[in-house]
Order: C-alpha cells, then sequence, then structure tokens
C-alpha cells in the first residue's frame, strides 16, 4: 500500500519492517523486490524508449522522411508500450515512404527498423535489468496494459510492481508456508 500512495508521507523501509507481521526476510524480500521492479521499469521503460525512438529518428532522418523531430517524439511515446509500440510508427512511415513512390528509402526504414532499433530492447535490456526484477515478458505486457487501464499513464510503473508482488507472493507461499 505504502508504495501506491505516493502523495501520503510514506513509512521508512525500517517502518515497514516494524509494521508488516510477516518474518523479517519475508517482508525485507518484499521491500528488495519492489526496490528492483520500480528501478528495473524506469530503466527498461523509460530509458529504452528514448534510446529506441532516438535510434529510430535517425533512421527517419538518413531515409529523409519529412517532420523528423516530431515521428522521433512520437517513436519515443510509443516505444514505452512493450514489444509492438515504435512499430505502430515505423511501418506507417515505411508503407507511406513506399507508397509516394520512395521505395528504396521505405525499405531502408523497415530494414533498419527490423535489424537494428527493434533488437536494442533485445541487447540493452538484460543489462540494465537486474536478475531479481525478471519478468517473464508476457506478465510485462499482461501487467502494463492492467496498469494503465486501472490506474492510467501511472500504471506503466505500478502494474509490473503490482505483478512482482503478485509473484513474489506466489514465491513467498510456496517456499515458506505451503512446507
Amino acid at each position: 500500500m505504502a508504495v501506491l500512495l505516493p502523495s501520503y508521507k510514506r513509512p521508512g523501509r525500517q517502518d515497514m519492517m516494524d509494521i508488516v507481521p510477516f518474518p523479517r526476510e519475508i517482508t525485507q524480500l518484499y521491500l528488495d523486490k519492489i526496490d528492483l521492479m520500480i528501478v528495473a521499469m524506469f530503466k527498461g521503460i523509460f530509458i529504452l524508449a528514448i534510446i529506441q525512438g532516438l535510434a529510430m529518428g535517425v533512421v527517419f532522418w538518413i531515409a529523409g522522411v519529412p517532420f523528423v523531430p516530431l515521428l522521433t517524439l512520437l517513436s519515443i511515446i510509443f516505444s514505452v508500450i512493450p514489444f509492438s509500440g515504435i512499430s505502430w510508427v515505423a511501418w506507417p512511415v515505411a508503407i507511406a515512404l513506399i507508397l509516394t513512390g520512395n521505395v528504396v528509402e521505405g525499405i531502408f526504414v523497415i530494414v533498419s527498423f527490423l535489424v537494428i532499433v527493434a533488437n536494442i530492447d533485445t541487447v540493452l535490456r538484460p543489462r540494465m535489468v537486474p536478475k531479481g526484477a525478471y519478468l517473464n515478458p508476457v506478465l510485462v505486457i499482461l501487467s502494463v496494459f492492467g496498469g494503465i487501464q486501472f490506474l492510467g499513464f501511472i500504471g506503466i510503473i505500478y502494474g509490473p510492481v503490482i505483478m512482482i508482488l503478485l509473484v513474489t507472493s506466489i514465491d513467498v507461499y510456496t517456499k515458506y508456508m505451503l512446507p
């Protein structure tokens, strides 16, 4: 609850350790997972979105696409959506280039997107996200869309935090409570 109420005075780590009725090691596990997931989601979503969006902007600039700053900004914004986000900008621009007779430029945008920009996430995410905050990609997508639906834009961060708490709760239950 302390994570979801940023406008109120949040209890500190020691306060949480004293308040929560679980054994200290379980409470510490939860607090560590929350911290890891918040950092991972910030790095994994926002920093990677900026890097991917800027890379797509460079591709647009090289291809001679008009309105490069606008398309770069749109690429950054759409990159926040996992897996398919930036493709919502890249594919329409490439198709528009091809339909207007700029076939080479359109194919360049498609190939650059598929070979370079789409793989930035694959290469950088494992280096940026701590192993303790790993979530199955399907759970990340589910939690991001669920978070957006339930909490709005801030749900991009809080959705995965709630999901990691659910996954941690299942781990705690099977490790500590079930036996």
